[in-house]
């Protein structure tokens, strides 16, 4: 038993598709993909144009997230350690308000009754803590600020903290239109690639119906074959009245039949949710996609129930 892996990150998408390319070009007019692509109407050099330029878009994406987080460093490399002097400010100022801790809020920090101040975690909020500060405190006739003493002992000029603030905006906000170009090109890369990557997933689909018997043909096309280790085996199951099971592991396209007198119940999963596929005695039922795992409920409590099926487990 073999299954295919396919990643979803753009760039082995793109590296499959070449390889599909490489291998139908080289293959020329004997190409089984020839009739495929005729009905389907792809063109493959169209393609290519169209995963070139997302891969433009993909790779701008990537350099401005780089640049958007740099440029974050930067500013936090500026703006943290005015951070630290503001909370110390508040904590000079809780001591001069106590026990009316509230009263701080006038600074443009909000302070509750308990002296317990929360800092929002917002960049411009946090800078806005430091700019009332600022504001609060020139609003004071010279030497009668709260703080005047505090920053005086502490060799803080709140003046030049500002040049540094102000700095440190610069590359917020540089930070921010990076991060908002990466989301752009991001999503340009995805329209561009949506169709091309819908051509890839049929041409995968039309591949693995050619070669059933020999699956590992699609390797040639540069996708990925995974052997399972373990073999899939035919198996019964009993199953008391009113009682449920979950079995997983169950074959694509396999049989799985009702052997007892009871009905039987059987839910997509492992909840006995929604409404449930009955299986009369004696009937049949043929695993299809998503039913991997079914959850089997017997609802009649006065007889036993039981069933075969095959699985890998």
């Amino acid at each position: 038993m073999a299954r295919t892996k396919i990643n979803n990150d753009f760039p082995t998408q793109f590296t499959l598709f070449k390889k599909i390319k490489a291998k139908h070009d080289a293959d020329g007019s004997s190409s089984v993909l020839n009739s495929y692509f005729d009905a389907q109407e792809i063109d493959l050099d169209a393609d290519l144009i169209k995963g070139n330029a997302a891969e433009i878009n993909h790779n701008n994406s990537l350099a401005s997230k780089d640049d958007a987080e740099k440029q974050r460093e930067q500013g936090n490399k500026r703006f943290k350690p005015v951070m630290k002097k503001v909370k110390r400010i508040v904590q000079n100022l809780k001591t001069f308000y106590a026990p009316a801790y509230p009263d701080v809020a006038l600074w443009g920090v909000p302070t509750i009754e308990s002296g317990r101040t929360k800092y929002e975690s917002d960049i411009k909020k946090r800078i806005q803590y430091f700019k009332d500060i600022k504001i609060k405190h020139e609003s004071y006739t010279p030497g009668t600020s709260p703080i005047d003493a505090f920053l005086l002992k502490n060799s803080i000029d709140l003046d030049a903290l500002l040049v540094i603030v102000e700095a440190a905006e610069v590359f917020y906000e540089n930070a921010r239109l990076s991060k908002l170009n990466a989301v752009i090109e991001k999503q340009e890369c995805r329209i561009k690639w949506k169709k091309v990557w819908k051509h890839v997933q049929g041409i995968y689909g039309y591949l693995k119906t050619m070669y059933a018997d020999d699956p590992k043909m699609l390797t040639e096309y540069g996708f990925t074959i995974i052997e399972t280790k373990k073999a899939s085996a035919k198996r019964k199951c009993l199953l008391g009245g009113g009682k449920k099971i979950t079995k997983n592991g169950l074959v694509f396209d396999s049989t799985f039949k009702n052997t007892k007198e009871s009905i039987l119940h059987l839910y997509k999963g492992f909840k006995v949710k929604g409404k449930p596929l009955i299986l009369l005695p004696d009937q049949v039922f043929i695993i299809k996609k998503g039913y991997s795992r079914i959850t089997v409920l017997n609802p009649e409590k006065n007889k036993r129930g039981g069933f075969d099926y095959e699985s890998f487990c």
